[in-house]
């Protein structure tokens, strides 16, 4: 049963947080250099940072406060 529940918490962050991103309208970041020696934007990895700390808040809300949406946020 333990087992059972850290999968379904699991699963269920994990969607939540993949929500997060399309509520947000967050985009892709590219974090990759242009070449292999090449250094990435720091200003790109700052902002995919920032995007999954958000995606990650957002799950955890929702996750540990058991709260179901309301009815007027839809996602189409």
């Amino acid at each position: 049963a333990t087992a059972a529940d850290v999968f379904r918490n699991a699963l269920a962050f994990l969607l939540l947080h993949e929500i997060a991103h399309v509520v947000n309208r967050d985009t892709k970041v590219t974090c990759e250099a242009e070449t292999p020696f090449s250094d990435p934007d720091p200003d790109e990895v700052i902002a995919s940072i920032h995007q999954e700390k958000r995606a990650d808040q957002w799950a955890a809300e929702r996750l540990l406060a058991g709260e179901v949406p309301d009815e007027g946020i839809r996602l189409v």
